[in-house]
Order: structure tokens, then sequence, then C-alpha cells
């Protein structure tokens, strides 16, 4: 057999000898018992495609819009109820250079600045259906800390003071009404009981004599 001239190599030397020197006609019928296995490599070509993560979704242009409209709604209404211009009322709540960008496109209010003008407009509305509108504007000039209050609802932490200070405007305390008998009722007595009004008192043994 062909396989004794490498001897005395091993089987597999031998069969890597015969495959680096080509195979020849009497080689081709034997079938190999350990074909050669695939490089670690190789790799298809949709493997060598480089996926790309997928992008954050865009707000649509309509979302935006309504933003802007609905903070445009907030100013005037705050420009209303405390006698300034919708500019004015923007100032207040810290958007003076905003204001026009909004109005006119095409930047809109992100949805955590359009949350404080909402949380802005829901206080002052409160105010105005507690107080009217002369009384919400009174209590909004007052000076705290040597400022009006009305000057702290351009951030989070001046908003949660002023809520803070109206609270008990916003949520007065329930007093409940004090009963008064009726005159025309005649007040009965309850009867007499036959059963002892004191503590009962149970047994007590005499103490034992040492």
């Amino acid at each position: 057999m062909f396989l004794q001239a490498f001897m005395p190599m091993n089987w597999r030397e031998a069969y890597a000898e015969i495959l680096r020197s080509g195979y020849t006609s009497t080689e081709r019928l034997l079938a190999p018992a350990y074909p050669p296995a695939a490089a670690s490599w190789t790799c298809t070509q949709q493997d060598q495609t480089v996926q790309e993560a997928p992008r954050a979704a865009q707000p649509q242009p309509d979302a935006a819009r309504n933003r802007s409209a609905r903070a445009m709604r907030v100013f005037h209404d705050l420009a209303d109820w405390l006698s300034v211009s919708p500019v004015q009322a923007a100032t207040l709540l810290g958007h003076k250079r905003n204001f026009y960008n909004w109005a006119n496109g095409p930047y809109s209010p992100s949805p955590t600045s359009l949350a404080g003008i909402n949380e802005a407009h829901a206080l002052v509305e409160a105010l105005v259906k507690a107080q009217d509108k002369a009384g919400a504007r009174a209590w909004l000039e007052a000076i705290f800390e040597g400022k009006p209050r009305k000057r702290y609802l351009s951030n989070r932490v001046g908003r949660a003071e002023l809520m803070k200070q109206a609270n008990d405007l916003l949520f007065p305390p329930h007093i409940p009404p004090l009963w008064e008998p009726d005159e025309d009722l005649q007040h009965v007595p309850p009867p007499a009981s036959d059963k002892p009004r004191g503590p009962l008192r149970t047994a007590t043994r005499a103490p034992k004599a040492r």
C-alpha cells in the first residue's frame, strides 16, 4: 500500500503529506476519513455587512406644532389673568427668547419645557378660580424674600414653593358645622339604669401568712 512509504509517520501526518503533495489517481479512490475542516475565518457577505444601530424616531411635525400651539395658549391665558402682554407672560415663565421662535417656527418647546409651562398655568388657574383674577394678581404681586411671588413661576423650585404657600388658600381646611338642637324638640333624659355605674371589681385573695 502507498501509506507504507510514510512509515514511521502516523496516519495523520501521512495524510497531511498526501494533501500537500497532491492526489494521485489511486488516492482519489480513497475517501478521506477526516475531511479538511472549513477555515474559521470564512463568512458570508451578509455577515460582513455592518448593521447600523436603529436611530431614534424623530418627532413628527404635527407633535411639534401641537406643543407650540399649547405654549401659545398658556401665554395668552396668563396674559389675560395677570393683565400683561403674552410676551411678558412668557418672560415670567423664563421663555422670553423662545416666544417668537415658538410663535413663528420652526422651533417648538421640548416636552420638559412644556411640562413646566403647564404646571405654571395650572397654578395660576387654580388661584383665579379661588380668588378671581384680581385676587390672584394681588397674591402673586405680594413680596416674598425680596421679590414678587410671580417671579418664582420661572423654575420648578420656585413653583413648588408657591404651591406650598398657596396650599391653605387652594385647599382650605374643612370645619364641620356645629350641631344645634331643634327648638321644637324636648330634651328627654335617658332612663336611669339599675346597674351600678362604678367599675366592676374582681375578687382578690388575702395574702398568705408566712
